[in-house]
């Protein structure tokens, strides 16, 4: 009899629990159980192991294996504890020494050929083991740039399950990489320089970047709305690392980060679509708690456009966790809580774009008759042409001048920054 110990992550919500994985080979029957609670994806863990060691000229005991996922009372899910039970499995059969997995966690799924594939939640499942004294992590190459953000660990970064052997037996590190924090602060896709004229949306939007509040666009079709919220993130002040930190995390028990890098300070937008169901706004899950729309917009905008096309009660379901910043799934036998804290941003067309032309022509009569104009009623006014002398000149909040139609979101940041708009800057011509 021999037994082989390694140490995973269990994951709920954001909070990481780290976890025993034993593996046990006596004599009887063949067999391989596994016990702790797995659910359907790690229970299959067996085949794809079995598989990945003969490809990689490892043995299968043909024995009775017992693979033990301590706390037993905890639930486990998903494909991440597969290079775990493999190299518990070879320790217990002696192929591989104990001494370089003490205390070292290891994350990744395994493919049939021995590969290493990318799993979810990296970071959390890191950030939890460092905080139970863990100072070493093996992790896939796919996961680098997001393990690389906790730079108080020793990451090793392998391709393969063959590299893991190599550098347990001979000592051979297939890559190691030095975690300088690398953080990402340009927003490449947007700018508020695209938007011309509809100064008083600007304003608006300029505001509730600067002190953190909602924002409610009501205008006909093709007026900038989703414009202007698109690009309320590039005049939002940096994240803080923490701040960032917290997003990746999120974005990480997800699944994915989008054309979002993981070392990035802007602030996230997440614009769902308004047939989105409750669970995809708020989150949640029969076994997995996946964040939902709001949670992905920590720290940054959540846009709901199309407003009044949401579902009866998808946006009264946004209310309690736009007052308490956190959302709580109670679940058997476990409570996930998941942290938010996001400024909303709805839009609403005045009209639909197939009632505006006969709209139009009944409202453009009713303007004639108290002498005003279409123009005068929507506030759909020409853009301001002027240039040169005439038009607005603003003083920036470090000296330097602009005069023109639109700021870009660059020149704006640092007004938002000090709690100002544009507007308090303006020169008198």
């Amino acid at each position: 009899m021999s037994l082989g110990r390694t140490q995973s992550v269990a994951l709920l919500g954001l909070t990481g629990s780290v976890v025993d994985v034993e593996v046990d080979i006596a004599d009887g029957l063949p067999g391989f159980s596994l016990l702790g609670l797995p659910d359907a994806a790690l229970s299959e863990s067996r085949e794809r192991v079995r598989a990945a060691l003969a490809h990689s000229h490892e043995s299968w005991p043909n024995k009775k294996i017992t693979v033990s996922l301590s706390p037993a009372w905890l639930p486990k899910s998903g494909s991440g504890f597969d290079l775990s039970i493999a190299i518990a499995l070879l320790i217990a059969q002696q192929s591989l020494p104990q001494t370089p997995f003490t205390q070292t966690v290891i994350l990744g799924e395994l493919a049939l050929d021995g590969k290493i594939r990318a799993v979810r939640g990296v970071l959390p499942a890191l950030i939890a083991a460092y905080k139970e004294g863990i100072t070493r992590a093996i992790v896939p190459s796919a996961n680098r740039a997001e393990a690389a953000l906790l730079s108080s660990m020793e990451i090793l970064t392998c391709n393969s399950l063959h590299d893991v052997l190599n550098w347990a037996r001979l000592g051979s590190i297939p890559q190691v990489e030095e975690l300088e924090l690398n953080i990402d602060s340009s927003s490449q896709l947007v700018d508020f320089s695209d938007v011309a004229g509809q100064a008083k949306a600007r304003q608006a939007a300029e505001i509730a970047a600067s002190g953190g509040h909602h924002l409610l666009l009501i205008g006909p079709p093709g007026a900038g709305k989703t414009m202007i919220a698109s690009r309320i993130p590039t005049i939002m002040p940096e994240l803080a690392i923490d701040q960032a930190l917290e997003v990746t995390a999120v974005h990480s028990i997800a699944g994915g980060f989008g054309n979002r890098s993981p070392m990035s300070k802007v602030a996230p937008i997440i614009s769902p679509h308004h047939t989105a169901s409750r669970v995809a706004l708020v989150g949640g899950g029969s076994h997995i708690i996946k964040p939902g729309a709001c949670s992905l917009a920590h720290h940054g905008v959540l846009f709901i456009d199309e407003a009044p096309e949401c579902g009866v009660g998808v946006l009264d379901s946004l209310r309690q966790p736009l007052e308490s910043g956190t959302i709580d799934f109670s679940q058997y036998p476990l409570t996930r809580l998941i942290d938010l804290q996001q400024k909303l941003q709805a839009e609403i067309d005045a009209r639909k774009a197939v009632e505006m032309e006969a709209f139009r022509a009944e409202a453009n009569e009713k303007a004639l008759a108290l002498g005003l104009s279409l123009e005068d009623i929507f506030g759909l006014k020409k853009l301001d042409k002027r240039s040169g002398p005439q038009a607005p000149k603003y003083k920036g909040p470090n000296g330097e001048l602009w005069s023109g139609r639109g700021p870009n979101s660059k020149w704006m940041k640092p007004f938002l920054e000090q709690g100002k708009t544009k507007e308090d800057f303006l020169i008198a011509s």
